[in-house]
């Protein structure tokens, strides 16, 4: 949305594809995590860039497509569209936007910006998701703040405040092909712990990490002012088992000060769960003849931001290059929309984004 608006402000003709019903991919399900003060979570600019970039003149909106076809023809791309697989919600506004008979876009320049999926845990059996109805994911904990309905999550009735969040879940794993980290979710928990705790001081909650990924100096301030209220403890703990009460979960681990085993009981453990690439994107890996990295995100042809394919007139933005967060994302887009501007020449051109 970012790249299109800031192309269409140029006078740029945009062709927005999008598969989904609705525009904004992940983060249109994230949660204002604002308190007394706003927690700069980014969360906000989303319902921004949607309203921007639907009201835009310059932007046509194909929304519930999938792309079929690419083809390059005389220095432009060609895409045929069908309407997506799955249900399509009734809509109220736009009426015209869902592609509902086979349509065909070009541009002289792509961007991809098909995101990420969040990375599911129900394969590692020892963490519980799944299976014990005490688990859940900070994606679900998210879902359930967007709601306003921490009774969800943990009921009151329950008279239960013990919490704990485990990072890095899908994330830093040598062992299933996924070690690197996915930038966002250590900045997530601590947002998450703080809204939940503006709603009920009572919780009393604990973050296991490897190594919190809190770069900036204003959130670094944000999780000072966390560490008053919240318990840190260095080391995840391996195994999540049922507890010795109803409505508890043990926590099984090594720690990592000791060497000795640990085990401490909480009514609900939160899965501080990773990104994932979307393993969707194999058809525009082939009709672009793109390549992946070793973790299975677009590959990008230098680290210029990690925008630029090696094919050329195709750019990358946001987390399908490699995890980021709305903010970095947000550059990346920009850059994007600055290369192409550079390339194209007014009148006429026409930019196409896949999101």
């Amino acid at each position: 949305m970012e790249t299109a608006a800031s192309l269409a402000d140029l006078g740029l003709k945009v062709a927005l594809v999008e598969r989904s019903e609705t525009l904004g991919g992940q983060a249109a399900h994230w949660a204002c995590m604002a308190t007394t003060s706003c927690a700069k979570c980014s969360a906000c600019l989303i319902e921004d860039s949607i309203s921007r970039t639907s009201l835009h003149p310059g932007i046509q909106v194909y929304t519930h497509a999938e792309i079929t076809e690419i083809r390059k023809e005389n220095g432009h791309y060609e895409m045929d569209l069908v309407p997506a697989r799955g249900s399509m919600k009734e809509r109220n506004t736009h009426p015209d936007w869902p592609v509902k008979t086979p349509t065909t876009v070009q541009g002289n320049s792509v961007v991809l910006a098909t995101g990420f999926e969040p990375f599911d845990p129900k394969n590692q059996r020892l963490l519980g998701y799944g299976h014990l109805p005490e688990v859940t994911t900070t994606k679900d904990l998210d879902d359930i703040l967007k709601r306003d309905d921490l009774d969800a999550f943990l009921p009151k009735s329950e008279n239960a405040n013990r919490v704990a969040f485990i990072q890095c879940v899908g994330s830093r794993d040598r062992k299933n092909g996924r070690e690197y980290c996915s930038q966002f979710c250590c900045k997530t928990s601590i947002r998450l712990v703080n809204r939940m705790k503006h709603l009920r001081p009572e919780l009393d909650v604990t973050i296991y990490y490897i190594d919190l990924q809190i770069m900036g100096k204003e959130f670094r301030s944000f999780y000072e002012d966390t560490k008053k209220n919240v318990r840190f403890l260095q080391g995840v703990p391996a195994e999540v088992r049922p507890g010795s009460e109803v409505g508890s979960v043990k926590l099984v681990g090594i720690d990592p000060k000791t060497g000795l085993g640990m085990v401490e009981e909480y009514n609900r453990v939160v899965l501080a769960v990773g990104m994932a690439p979307d393993i969707r994107n194999q058809k525009l890996i082939d009709g672009f003849g793109l390549e992946t990295n070793e973790f299975g995100f677009f590959a990008s042809k230098d680290d210029s931001g990690l925008i630029t394919t090696q094919t050329p007139g195709v750019y990358l933005a946001g987390a399908c290059a490699g995890p980021s967060d709305i903010q970095q994302s947000r550059l990346q887009a920009m850059a994007a929309a600055r290369r192409i501007a550079a390339g194209l020449v007014n009148g006429g051109a026409t930019a196409s984004q896949t999101a």
